[in-house]
């Protein structure tokens, strides 16, 4: 019976041995799997974080290029916008240069047509003859010669008496201390109002009708228009 007991102890040990080391080795897993556990999670984390770190960075450089996109379209609709905004003042400049040069013409057409009307008018009165003496000393100043010959037309050509060409040569020798002969001219009377001056030798003459007077003051006139419009 003893020695039956003894092995049957002895059994009874083995087995709890064998159960103690089951139950380490069981441990030792168990550790080990959350141990790996816990380094994937730290992995996974890791990557997680360094994920959302790259998706951010991606989103601000997005945000950036968007931002730069959008500033460089403002400039640029800016430029434009500032492009038409000149090519529309320079049009309205234009338009309104164009508009005061014709204006100035239109002025300029009407005063010659008004000084030519009145100039004619002025032929029918008794101080005409006086206009008419001051046109002949004016063409005999300018033609500057000896002797000339005065045509004029043909309702001035009735005025122009002997008494009113001496009249005329004192005047000439008064403002240029020259003497000189005028005689009326034996040709057709002019078509225009006025006088021409003729030299004897038909080498120059001197025209001093309306029309030419006007042209010659034509931008007198002119200058006289653009500063009462402008006051400059």
């Amino acid at each position: 019976m003893a020695r039956m007991d003894e092995h049957s102890g002895a059994s009874e040990e083995k087995v709890s041995g064998n159960m103690r080391v089951n139950e380490d080795t069981g441990n030792s897993m168990e550790a080990l799997v959350s141990g790996m556990e816990q380094e994937a999670q730290q992995e996974a984390d890791k990557v997680i974080a360094g994920a959302q770190k790259e998706a951010e960075r991606k989103i601000l450089y997005t945000e950036q290029q968007v931002e730069s996109i959008l500033n460089e379209a403002a400039k640029r609709a800016e430029a434009q916008a500032e492009k038409i905004r000149q090519q529309a003042l320079s049009g309205v400049a234009v338009e309104a240069k164009r508009r005061s040069m014709n204006i100035q013409e239109d002025m300029h057409r009407e005063v010659l047509h008004r000084a030519v009307s009145k100039l004619e008018m002025l032929a029918d009165t008794d101080g005409y003859r006086e206009v008419l003496s001051g046109y002949i000393v004016e063409a005999a100043v300018g033609l500057d010669v000896s002797a000339a010959r005065v045509n004029a037309s043909e309702h001035e050509r009735s005025m122009i008496t002997r008494e009113l060409l001496v009249e005329a040569e004192k005047r000439v020798k008064k403002v240029t201390g020259k003497n000189v002969r005028l005689t009326l001219s034996g040709e057709p009377p002019l078509r225009k109002q006025g006088v021409v001056l003729t030299s004897e030798d038909n080498r120059t003459a001197y025209d001093n009708r309306i029309d030419t007077r006007l042209i010659r003051k034509s931008e007198e006139i002119r200058q006289y228009i653009h500063e009462r419009l402008f006051g400059d």
